[in-house]
């Protein structure tokens, strides 16, 4: 299975181990192939039109959030929140939390967590 897997990543050999996903995951084959597509088919934003490629877009966003949903256990798609990489995601994350900590509180984070 694991095979199977580190072939949709042609980075990886078995001399590599790669640690830095935090800041700058590796996309596998299948997921490059579908982008690819994408720009050379129906590049176009997401939510914002009304012709044949945004809808296009739209639609297979949403299908990429509902797979996800079903991965992850969330019962509506609006659980799930595409953000622009870890950064973004712990940023939101501080801000969402900021007034539900109490004051003199403190969050301990190891070394090693994400600079954000």
């Amino acid at each position: 299975m694991l095979q199977n897997i580190l072939t949709n990543f042609p980075q990886l050999n078995s001399n590599t181990i790669y640690l830095d996903s935090g800041a700058s995951s590796l996309t596998p084959i299948p997921v490059l192939e579908v982008m690819e597509r994408y720009y050379r088919e129906y590049r176009a934003n997401i939510h914002r039109g009304v012709y044949q490629w945004s809808q296009r877009a739209s639609d297979e966003y949403e299908q990429v959030r509902d797979t996800v949903g079903r991965f992850m256990g969330a019962p509506r798609r609006e659980e799930i929140i595409f953000t622009r990489g870890t950064t973004d995601s712990m940023n939101i994350l501080s801000e969402l939390l900021e007034d539900k900590i109490e004051s003199g509180k403190n969050i301990i984070l190891p070394i090693l967590e994400h600079h954000s």
